[in-house]
C-alpha cells in the first residue's frame, strides 16, 4: 500500500490536509446556508414592503373615492340651497 511507503510526518500531514479539506468544506457550507438564509429574509422583506404600498394605495384610494362622494353631496347642496335670484330679496 501507499500509505506503507510514508513517514510518520508525512503521515502526519496528510491527515492535517484531510482535515483543514473538511473544515473548508463546513465552512462554505455553512456561509452558504447563511446566505440563502439571507436571501430568503431579504426576499419575504420585499413582499411585505410591496403589500404594504399595496395597502397603503388602496387606503389611499378608499379616501379618495369618499372625499369625491363628499365634494359631490356638497356640490349638490349648495345648489339646491342657492337657488338663481334668490339674493334679490328686498
Amino acid at each position: 500500500m501507499v500509505l506503507e511507503n510514508l513517514t510518520m510526518l508525512d503521515k502526519v500531514i496528510l491527515v492535517l490536509i484531510i482535515l483543514l479539506l473538511l473544515k473548508i468544506m463546513f465552512d462554505v457550507n455553512r456561509i452558504m446556508k447563511r446566505k440563502n438564509r439571507a436571501a430568503k429574509q431579504q426576499q419575504m422583506a420585499q413582499q411585505i414592503n410591496q403589500a404594504s404600498q399595496e395597502h397603503r394605495l388602496h387606503q389611499m384610494e378608499k379616501e379618495n373615492a369618499v372625499d369625491a362622494d363628499f365634494m359631490e353631496e356638497v356640490t349638490v347642496i349648495e345648489t339646491v340651497e342657492m337657488p338663481a335670484g334668490s339674493d334679490q330679496k328686498d
